[in-house]
């Protein structure tokens, strides 16, 4: 319980941040494949800084090295789809990739799940699933 009080500054400090950059992107007119690098150094630093702080750099640095790569990888996806569809439905699309780890996690890594947690990762599917589509149903009523 305690690391997840821990973690909920961190949780809000990147929220703000992840939402700031995509919104100045598209408010300044900016080119999104200009955003991506910096956002990647940014990424790589900071997983060279926690290694720091720990104390050593090790195998798990490079992974979150790599994480974030990836993460750029997916971020540059997505401010490419802004520019094209739009932020409401590209913000929408990019959030189903929950969906992909929640299936992930359940048939390739074979989490068990109790019936009553299957019936909340359902109902969690459903609710995912409505969000993305209600963003483009309701751009075009």
């Amino acid at each position: 319980y305690d690391i997840f009080i821990a973690l909920i500054p961190a949780l809000i400090f990147s929220t703000f941040f992840y939402c700031l950059y995509t919104t100045i992107s598209i408010c300044r007119g900016l080119d999104s494949k200009a955003l991506i690098f910096p956002q990647s150094v940014g990424i790589v630093t900071g997983a060279l800084i926690s290694g720091l702080r720990r104390g050593s750099i090790t195998k798990h640095t490079f992974r979150n090295m790599l994480t974030g790569v990836l993460f750029s990888a997916g971020n540059l996806f997505l401010i490419i789809s802004i520019s094209r569809i739009g932020l409401a439905i590209s913000l929408s699309l990019s959030q189903a990739g929950v969906l992909l780890s929640t299936f992930g996690a359940i048939f390739i890594l074979k989490e068990s799940k109790t019936k009553k947690e299957l019936c909340f990762v359902i109902v969690g599917i459903i609710l995912i699933i409505s969000g993305v589509f209600l963003p483009g149903i309701l751009k075009n009523a």
